[in-house]
């Protein structure tokens, strides 16, 4: 993120590192992320790890998704991780300007990955959600 962890803690995303290191770890998955107004707020170790040409891959397929879909599954090609192999990128809306997203192989399908991230989004809380949204 472009946030020091100290200032996003400070604007109310501590509790969304912890949301979306879990979605990572059921969903059994290394790469998730939580996204406001398009800027990773929060993410796995290994999501801000990737080397900056995957990242550049990644926000240009971001780019490209119609906005506040409910759920999207995108093949994305990682031109460092994976240049031969698609990952697909699943992305799920937490809230209106608040989507969470994960690298996946052909694990967790659509559906499933549509309740963890249900169940990420009951995690973190409506309350602070809708924070976020705001500060976003």
């Amino acid at each position: 993120g472009n946030m020091s962890p100290r200032e996003r803690a400070s604007a109310g995303w501590g509790s969304f590192d912890a949301a979306v290191v879990d979605l990572a770890a059921r969903a059994g998955v290394q790469h998730a992320a939580v996204l406001a107004g398009g800027l990773v707020v929060a993410a796995t170790p290994a999501w801000e790890h990737l080397p900056v040409d995957d990242r550049v891959a990644l926000q240009i397929a971001i780019a490209s998704l119609p906005e506040n879909a409910l759920l999207r599954d995108l093949p994305v090609h990682l031109p460092r991780t994976s240049p031969d192999t698609a990952h697909r990128l699943v992305t799920g809306l937490l809230h209106d300007g608040v989507e969470v997203m994960m690298l996946c192989g052909p694990e967790p399908g659509l559906e499933r990955a549509g309740e963890l991230m249900a169940a990420c989004a009951a995690r973190v809380g409506r309350r602070e959600l809708a924070a976020a949204a705001a500060a976003a």
